[in-house]
């Protein structure tokens, strides 16, 4: 063995040093992983519960979605005002030249997740569908806080004829 064939087998040694430091397979193997949950996140099930259904599944009575309605009013206008507040206060304090504005900023970032998440109930609730969040951005009228419409089951659907049209849309 001369050192020419030393020379030939250290850059295969050397490959296989950075390999074993840079922990090159368990990458490889962490990359394989996640593309599989990626593809598993990407599958959509093939069923989609309605809001009937989930009424029906937890036994909820009507009373009880109600009671849900007026609990998210209530926290609906608790965090306004809690919003409020801080942004007052928050105003105040910053302009004092005081660091503690910060902390103000991190209540009113839960405060308006607070607001988004009653409004949003609210308005599935309205609805009585599971609505996604996409129709709740696009539609700012639904925003804000309106009253409970009386519930109507499946056999008082209103018929509504559209203007200019003879034939009759049912309306739920």
């Amino acid at each position: 063995m001369g050192v020419g064939d030393w020379f030939k087998k250290q850059p295969k040694r050397a490959t296989g040093f950075v390999k074993k430091v840079v922990g090159a397979d368990q990458i490889k193997d962490g990359a394989e992983y996640i593309s599989t949950l990626r593809e598993g996140l990407k599958a959509r099930p093939e069923t989609r519960e309605t809001f009937e259904n989930a009424v029906g599944r937890l036994n909820i009575k009507e009373t009880d979605i109600h009671d849900s309605y007026k609990f998210h009013v209530f926290r609906f206008f608790l965090f306004v005002s809690l919003s409020v507040l801080a942004v007052v206060f928050g105003a105040y304090v910053a302009s004092q030249g005081s660091w503690g504005a910060i902390a103000f900023i991190g209540f009113l970032s839960v405060s308006l997740s607070q607001i988004f998440n009653a409004s949003f109930r609210m308005m599935q609730i309205r609805y009585r569908e599971l609505l996604p969040v996409k129709f709740w951005v696009e539609n700012p009228k639904e925003w804000w806080y309106r009253p409970l419409p009386k519930a109507r089951s499946s056999s008082q659907k209103k018929m509504v004829t559209k203007p200019g049209s003879s034939v009759k849309n049912i309306k739920k």
